[in-house]
């Protein structure tokens, strides 16, 4: 019994240290996120605000993957109100992946990356009903995307500027965040 014990014990001890070890590899990044929309987009919307998620591997003190998701919403632009059923509210949610690579071994330093996915786009019309404010809900679709990444980490922070390119609605995102559980040895 005391055999058994000891090596329970031990086997313990080892699956308790292995998973410290991987857990630091893994990591979620959240923020608030702005957005400048471009092209065509910027008649049909302003600037825009929100929320984003990021699960992520570290890989290497220089290499991250993951995905990302997120929540942007823009207010309408001056020319939706020349629409037949103008809209008031674009919601923007990508799905992507993403990698980072990270120059420097140092607690802050400069990053490039990029992402690619999917972005559900979704107008929203706000219609005064005889019952009072009411939705009207117009036309969504989904787009792939992609985005080069660029930005800077110091610790746990991490700032960045993207710009996602979608056939409908490309834009500028700059972000603001921090890390929750990954760490890199600098």
């Amino acid at each position: 019994m005391n055999n058994f014990l000891k090596i329970s014990t031990l086997c313990f001890l080892f699956i308790v240290s292995g998973s410290q070890a991987t857990f630091a590899q893994f990591g979620i990044g959240l923020g608030i996120q702005g957005g400048i929309p471009t092209g065509d987009f910027d008649l049909f919307a302003d600037l825009g605000a929100g929320l984003y998620i990021e699960p992520k591997y570290i890989i290497s003190n220089k290499i991250s993957v993951g995905l990302n998701s997120g929540l942007m919403g823009f207010s309408a632009g001056d020319l939706s109100n020349f629409l037949e059923e103008a809209v008031d509210f674009y919601t923007m949610i990508p799905v992507t992946a993403f990698g980072k690579y990270i120059f420097l071994d140092r607690k802050f330093s400069p990053y490039l990356g990029a992402s690619a996915g999917a972005y559900l786009i979704k107008g929203t019309n706000f219609d005064y009903q005889d019952q009072g404010l009411g939705f009207v809900d117009g036309q969504s679709r989904t787009e792939f995307g992609f985005a080069p990444r660029f930005g800077f980490v110091n610790g746990k922070f991490d700032f960045e500027l993207s710009y996602h390119i979608i056939d409908v609605g490309s834009f500028f995102s700059y972000r603001l965040g921090f890390d929750i559980g990954a760490r890199r040895d600098y």
